[in-house]
């Protein structure tokens, strides 16, 4: 079993230097089994992990992964943000893992991105299709009045496909800002960050 305590007297190979991080601030345990338990230490400003939706929740005890993104403190200059697997690591910027796992999480993102403008493009023949059906019916109506009543109905089928369209891709997009983000400093990353494997904010690399 191995233990490390984590803060600005800590034993991790990195500095930490933040005022809103204690000198205890948490501790990781890594068991014999190879499970990574997080700790916090009773800390002034909290001990948090990125979860699965890429919120940060606080915890008290939590069985991590090496790729868990750990912020000690708050979001401001006062805390600070780390992966896991740096506690371990020789080279502090070195995030290979994290990298290839970016890599993965946006080709499953464009994977995504391209399902959905497929099925927008099959949903763009519903206007069709209904057109086709009012006319069929406007045809049992000898009244202009209730033709033109049904001939409206494509009309305004198409600009609430077009909201319903937008707001599935809004949701795409937010879901995966927050996991398209630098592994050390949190920044979103753009495609040529993420193929390159390096962050162009704070340099973290694979």
């Amino acid at each position: 079993m191995k233990k490390i305590v984590i803060g600005r007297s800590g034993q991790q190979p990195f500095a930490i230097t933040a005022s809103g991080v204690s000198a205890i601030h948490a501790s990781l345990t890594i068991t014999d089994s190879g499970e990574w338990i997080l700790r916090d230490e009773d800390s002034a400003n909290g001990t948090f992990i990125r979860n699965d939706s890429g919120a940060f929740e606080r915890i008290e005890v939590k069985r991590i992964s090496r790729n868990t993104l750990i912020r000690l403190g708050d979001e401001t200059i006062n805390g600070v943000t780390f992966s896991a697997s740096q506690l371990t690591s020789e080279d502090p910027d070195d995030f290979t893992e994290q990298f290839f796992a970016l890599k993965r999480t946006y080709e499953k993102f464009e994977t995504e991105k391209k399902r959905l403008a497929h099925n927008m493009r099959l949903r763009s023949f519903i206007p069709i299709l209904i057109s086709i059906v009012c006319l069929g019916i406007s045809m049992c109506f000898d009244s202009l009045m209730a033709i033109r009543g049904i001939m409206m109905a494509p009309a305004m089928v198409t600009p609430l496909l077009g909201i319903f369209n937008s707001k599935k891709q809004e949701r795409l997009a937010e879901e995966y800002a927050v996991k398209l983000v630098c592994p050390k400093c949190g920044k979103p990353l753009s495609k040529h960050e993420i193929t390159k494997g390096i962050c162009g904010s704070c340099k973290a690399h694979c």
